[in-house]
């Protein structure tokens, strides 16, 4: 095609679902590809785009592409599919989908900077003094910055009529893609046997020479140069002194990541599979022998060692030369189940998540997509891992609720992209579970999807035995008799016990006894959670903090009550109980460092605490083999939410917690602290009865034509102005119903009603549900409508196809 005149199709990571044409320079002919990533002028911008296709019909009056940014293309041809699907069954642009199979912040990307030419003078408008001002004294601000303290503002437009004014100027520049490979210098020894002779002449005349040979023979030969400036204090004449002398050469290899550093177990040879175990693996191995695509259940109870079927399910994998993905619904799950796969694997192993940097995510993905890796373990971006022949996805905790994206397009849920990316490239997509999705588990009995279950633990050890508290007779709200007794008891014989509660904090929210007021966030409308460690009333919704009041704002009462419980709590209560007792916590306010989950876990599974304390992360996945005593501090929590799964999400994290006690030959025991003791889910739960909760949860589902009896999209309207936002719901819903008619599309409208949380970061919220018949039924209804719709300048509207929560 060098002859002739090439046109490239390029999708632009914008809400617009529009691809745009561009002529492609004779320069880039030959190095550009359908899935590399390319530099282009939109409007007035600069911008990363992905090429999806090319043509050589003429068009007239189109741009260049400005630059190739990675010669290497960043799709395939199968993954340009699976995101194109992802843009139509989750109604987003496909450059969004593109833009999420790619690590964060990676690709080209124009920073835009403002400098104030003039000052704030009062013939300006109000909110272009405010701009002026924000710049008043600085050699240039960001564009993102000034978004950033102006939520409210149309900022661009207000800074172009500025710079009309000559009253501001804005420059940009492109930021390198984290993608790129990073090089760094490498030094290594020419003769190690020469350089042991000649340390011992360098030591005294050249000293910085002599510490560097040392060094390097030390470390097998080799290290980096900034290796060696940070162990040495190394100096580049001290290296050319000895590249002069045949003792060392440098070269220019690529930078690496190894996120893996510190998780290795003792490699343990794999253990004989139980029957039911071997059964699921003859399944798994006729499929992966068949190259064949397949999507398969693995129902087993806590302990019935899914994850070994997993690793034999890899290891099949890996030895026809294909690579496996394991989804793991929490970062916490990370690092044991990546030193599990280690211990089998070795470094063929690697890891995926948001605690990583963008460049060393970056690394990771680029090691992937050249072969270093044949197994990756991640939360829900994992599945975008671009290895070149995938034969294996596992979906661990496959009914987990963080496998959803549900803050930004696209709105996805992992599962359900890796059962479709297993679809296209023929593999084999394992979903496990000891309390499966109804959704999966409603599939599994159509046939849809195979079915193997595991119904007993390992070497048939027993499940805990659970026994309900009613919290109604107890005199200690936190903490039961019985479950005082039994952390007592479980300490002094030199076992483990972990109490769980799914909230954080110290109490979830401060009340006047004299007026009544409960202190509200001003954003949002729920309560202030109190932290005692930070003395903060803290909003676990928009993250607004205050320091917490000395009187009532409202009356001015030092009367202030602390009501309901948090993790932070109940540890200050177990430490008062049992003096002396090691507590560790884990929530989101413990582990914000990078490796905090990793040093957690690994602090517990060495027996240096005698107590694991936390909210969801570990209600899943872990295995401590010396844990006899689980305590579910409040089962209430879940219950009350006014969503349809509630109960199904109260059963699964009390089967799921419960699970982790007993995982040895010391056995084990829950307690399940309630209010509501007699309730359906919390007597299934404390039996592990979960066919007896299938049955009679999807029995009240399908009277109510609830999922997974049929599909949901709930379209959430919010703006800061509350009636604007309620009247543009009005009129969509209007709209929606019209199409309905006109269509007869099977689809059934709620609403508009306010959202359970009505107010949230500023934004007055209404939502409308959907229930469809079918699949891509409410897309195809509702992709044209949105096409045309105008909502108000003021308005957002967006679309969440398969919720998991409404809220």
């Amino acid at each position: 095609m060098m002859g002739k005149t090439k046109y490239a199709r390029v999708v632009v990571p914008i809400r617009s679902d529009k691809s745009f044409t561009y002529l492609v320079p004779d320069n880039l002919k030959a190095k550009i590809a359908v899935g590399c990533e390319v530099l282009v002028d939109l409007g007035r911008r600069k911008v990363s785009g992905f090429v999806v296709d090319f043509d050589t019909k003429s068009v007239q009056g189109i741009k260049e592409i400005r630059a190739l940014v990675c010669e290497k293309p960043l799709f395939t041809g199968d993954m340009l599919k699976l995101t194109r699907w992802i843009a139509d069954y989750y109604m987003c642009s496909w450059g969004e989908a593109l833009k999420a199979a790619i690590p964060a912040g990676a690709g080209a990307r124009e920073k835009t900077y403002v400098k104030a030419l003039k000052p704030p003078l009062s013939t300006f408008a109000r909110k272009e003094q405010d701009i002026l001002k924000a710049l008043a004294g600085k050699e240039k601000t960001s564009l993102y910055r000034l978004r950033q303290r102006f939520p409210d503002l149309d900022v661009t437009t207000i800074l172009r009529r500025l710079e009309a004014k000559n009253a501001v100027s804005l420059s940009s520049s492109i930021s390198e893609s984290s993608l790129i490979p990073r090089k760094e210098i490498l030094v290594t020894l020419v003769n190690k046997e020469d350089a042991a002779e000649r340390v011992k002449d360098l030591r005294k005349r050249s000293p910085k020479q002599s510490a560097i040979l040392e060094y390097l023979t030390a470390h097998e030969g080799n290290a980096t140069w900034a290796e060696l400036r940070q162990a040495l204090s190394a100096q580049v004449s001290s290296l050319g002194a000895l590249e002069k002398k045949n003792l060392i050469r440098r070269s220019s290899v690529l930078k690496s990541t190894d996120p893996t550093i510190g998780l290795a177990m003792e490699e343990a040879p794999p253990p004989k599979l139980t029957h039911h175990q071997a059964h699921a693996f003859t399944l798994v191995k006729d499929y992966l022998d068949r190259h064949r695509y397949r999507t398969m259940l693995l129902y087993g109870v806590t302990g019935s060692g899914k994850t070994e079927v997993y690793m034999r399910a890899a290891s099949l994998a890996v030895a026809s030369n294909s690579q496996a993905i394991v989804l793991v619904p929490e970062i916490s799950l990370t690092p044991q189940t990546a030193s599990r796969f280690i211990a089998r694997f070795g470094h063929r192993v690697t890891i995926v998540h948001s605690r990583l940097s963008a460049r060393e995510r970056a690394d990771v993905w680029r090691g992937i997509g050249e072969g270093d890796f044949d197994v990756v373990i991640g939360p829900r971006s994992a599945v975008f891992a671009p290895f070149p022949n995938l034969g294996l996805i596992v979906v661990d905790e496959e009914h987990e609720a963080s496998y959803k994206q549900s803050d930004v397009n696209p709105r996805y849920n992992a599962r359900d992209v890796a059962i479709m990316r297993a679809r296209i490239e023929n593999c084999l997509c394992i979903l496990g579970s000891a309390t499966p999705s109804l959704e999966s588990f409603q599939n599994a009995k159509k046939g849809k999807y195979d079915l193997a279950v595991l119904p007993e633990r390992i070497d048939r050890r027993p499940m805990p035995q659970a026994s309900i508290v009613d919290m109604r007779e107890e005199k200690d709200p936190i903490f039961s008799s019985a479950l005082k007794e039994g952390i007592a008891d479980r300490v002094k014989r030199g076992e483990q016990v972990m109490l769980f509660l799914n909230r954080r904090g110290f109490s979830r929210f401060m009340l006047c006894r004299d007026c009544g007021h409960v202190v509200k966030c001003p954003n949002c409308s729920v309560s202030l959670t109190y932290h005692q460690a930070k003395d903060i009333l803290l909003c676990h919704y928009c993250g607004h903090s205050k320091k917490a009041p000395d009187a009532c704002p409202r009356c001015k009462s030092t009367k202030l009550l602390l009501r309901g419980l948090g993790t932070e709590r109940v540890e200050r209560e177990a430490g008062k109980i049992l003096p002396g007792i090691r507590i560790l916590r884990m929530d989101l306010d413990t582990t914000r460092k990078k490796h905090a989950h990793r040093d957690i876990y690994q602090t517990f599974r060495r027996h240096e605490a005698d107590v694991l304390l936390g909210t969801q992360m570990i209600a899943k996945g872990f295995d401590f083999p010396e844990v006899t005593l689980v305590g579910v501090i409040s089962a209430d929590t879940c219950l009350n939410a006014p969503d349809l799964r509630s109960a199904e999400r109260t059963f699964q994290l009390l089967t799921q917690v419960a699970g982790r006690a007993g995982r040895s030959v010391l056995g084990g025991e829950v307690i399940i602290q309630t209010f509501s003791p007699d309730l359906d889910v919390i007597q299934a739960a404390a039996s592990q009865g979960y066919r007896q909760f299938f049955d009679v949860e999807s029995s009240e589902r399908g009277e109510l034509d609830y999922p997974p009896f049929s599909r949901m999209a709930k379209i959430s309207i919010r703006s800061r102005d509350r009636l604007l936002a309620e009247t543009t719901a009005k009129k969509l819903k209007k709209a929606i119903e019209r199409r309905i008619r006109e269509n007869g599309s099977d689809v059934t409208v709620l609403g508009p009603a306010p959202a359970p949380v009505f107010r949230l970061r500023g934004n007055y919220r209404y939502q409308i549900l959907l229930k469809a018949s079918g699949p891509m039924v409410a897309q195809k209804m509702l992709s044209p409508i949105l096409a045309h719709w105008l909502a108000p300048r003021k308005v957002k509207v967006t679309v969440d196809i398969d919720p998991v929560e409404i809220f």
